[in-house]
């Protein structure tokens, strides 16, 4: 069981496991068209998020976050901390309760980054069932990033081939991070992310091909960026996925990740969901 409590320093992290300077720039139109005296909310506590909505003037702020001890951690990255209200809890739990909304008011806007990896497939469904039904049913919005599986994935051999010709910094290493543990051929057998069996494989798999020691130091500080003992819902095809996560809402657009330096070129997509009375 994956426990928030232990993710490591948010300043490891870099984007795009993080939203980018273009994708808060998307964002930043769209709060223009917003009332600021309407609620507004966050799955998780990305602090880019709280933030940004801080600086257009919201002041009905919501974060959704299971663990207290990690929005708190966050909360020491943001700039205006005092403006978001936490709600705790999972959150199949809490989308579903109507009295956890703030103010007994549906949001305007809810904002994702990378969560639907933290949904058990079982549960996506329900969950952006919960997430529409939480909107304002004129015009709501539901803007969320997520990592798309519609292409082979990464073979661990290139991936070592192409570190060992890099340099070691952190910007190396989240690239390292986010195609080896969520882009590879190792999400092919269970179709999901689980970090301590990945760490061994791949260590397994670099010994016996006697790779380069740089392969080593990426593997022994990645977990700065992903720690042990967490699992995440990564690797079914996106067929497979996209009907039970467009189909709560009227109107979806994305726009495609085409950086061709990043680690989810391709394969990462920023979403633009929203509800409109018919």
């Amino acid at each position: 069981m994956s426990n928030w409590n232990d993710m490591t320093d948010w300043m490891n992290v870099l984007p795009p496991s993080r939203p980018t300077v273009v994708e808060l720039e998307r964002i930043a139109e769209k709060l223009k068209t917003i009332d600021k005296e309407k609620a507004v909310a966050i799955l998780g506590s990305t602090p880019e998020f709280c933030d940004l909505l801080a600086d257009f003037g919201f002041e009905r702020i919501v974060a959704f976050d299971k663990s207290r001890e990690y929005h708190n951690k966050m909360c020491r990255v943001m700039t205006q901390p005092d403006k978001v209200r936490l709600i705790g809890g999972d959150w199949l739990s809490s989308l579903e309760n109507p009295h956890l909304r703030v103010w007994d008011k549906k949001f305007a806007l809810i904002l994702s980054d990378l969560t639907m990896g933290n949904v058990d497939y079982r549960h996506r469904a329900e969950f952006y069932q919960l997430i529409a039904g939480n909107l304002e049913p004129d015009g709501g919005m539901f803007i969320d990033k997520v990592l798309c599986h519609d292409r082979p994935h990464l073979k661990l051999a290139d991936l070592f081939a192409k570190y060992e010709k890099l340099p070691f910094n952190l910007q190396t290493l989240n690239h390292f991070s986010s195609e080896v543990l969520f882009c590879s051929e190792l999400l092919e057998k269970n179709q999901k992310v689980e970090s301590t069996k990945f760490y061994e494989i791949i260590a397994k798999e670099a010994w016996d091909a006697g790779r380069n020691p740089k392969i080593h130091k990426f593997l022994t500080n990645c977990n700065l960026i992903t720690p042990k003992g967490f699992t995440w819902y990564y690797g079914k095809p996106w067929d497979e996925l996209k009907d039970e996560y467009e189909k709560p809402f009227s109107k979806s657009e994305f726009v495609q990740d085409t950086d061709e330096q990043s680690p989810y070129y391709l394969r990462g997509r920023q979403y633009f969901h929203t509800l409109e009375i018919e």
